[in-house]
């Protein structure tokens, strides 16, 4: 049992890292940071998978879960979905290590999968319970 849960957390760190590297390749992440440490809007704090100043007063806040949806139970889908969106919802009127607050910025906020489930009809509904919190997902092995 220990070794599946030390592949699996191998298995996600790499997901993470091919990620933040192809944003990295992309020349999407020019201006920001990957792992972003913040401080949240609890006075704890975070990191965010990818942080990006897209301009002075606009930002995202992108989450990487090494997540698979096919076979969960829908009340553990559920769950996750509201789990994740605390959570990316915590950041946006935070600060970072400095100080600086993020809560007059406009934001946006996504979320990265590393597939996009075969069951019919998941992946929409899951893109449709994300929407109603207004956040963007992407899935990883789509084009």
């Amino acid at each position: 049992m220990l070794e599946i849960f030390l592949t699996r957390m191998r298995e996600a760190r790499a997901f993470h890292k091919l990620v933040q590297e192809e944003w990295k390749a992309e020349g999407l992440e020019l201006k920001g940071k990957d792992e972003f440490s913040l401080v949240k809007d609890t006075g704890k704090r975070g990191r965010a998978d990818v942080y990006v100043l897209v301009e002075a007063d606009y930002l995202a806040f992108i989450e990487i879960k090494y997540t698979f949806w096919d076979g969960k139970p829908e009340q553990s889908i559920r769950r996750l979905i509201s789990r994740y969106s605390r959570q990316l919802y915590s950041y946006m009127d935070g600060s970072d290590l400095h100080g600086k607050s993020f809560e007059k910025l406009d934001k946006t906020l996504g979320i990265v999968f590393p597939q996009r489930p075969k069951s019919d009809g998941l992946a929409e509904s899951i893109e449709e319970d994300f929407g109603e919190y207004g956040i963007q997902v992407v899935w990883h092995d789509m084009p």
